[in-house]
């Protein structure tokens, strides 16, 4: 069995970067400006950070922006290949833009 990168382990567990518990609990109260401004300020020090490319992801996917939603998700997995709660998104955003057979291979 091979041995998971130090990203996806990162990207596998909680939330331990103190800003992302924040732009997650900011997101879940309905601030996504606020969260997105926080995710956006974090990847500039982090651009790799698969946790927070999933939680931008999220949050342009709950906004209806699904192509940015695709982008964002794609870099996530690009850092974190095996980081299971971004493949299964990116899956489900393929699924609504009706594309399920494209792109990575799930």
């Amino acid at each position: 069995m091979a041995r998971r990168s130090a990203a996806e382990e990162r990207a596998q567990g909680s939330l331990r970067h103190p800003r992302l518990r924040e732009a997650a609990r900011l997101a879940g109260s309905g601030r996504v400006g606020s969260a997105t401004a926080l995710l956006r300020e974090h990847l500039k020090q982090h651009p790799r950070d698969a946790q927070a490319l999933h939680l931008l992801g999220g949050i342009a996917r709950t906004q209806g922006r699904l192509d940015p939603a695709l982008s964002l998700l794609d870099r996530a997995l690009e850092s974190a290949p095996g980081f299971a709660p971004a493949r299964r998104d990116y899956a489900a955003v393929l699924l609504e833009v009706h594309r399920p057979d494209t792109r990575r291979s799930l």
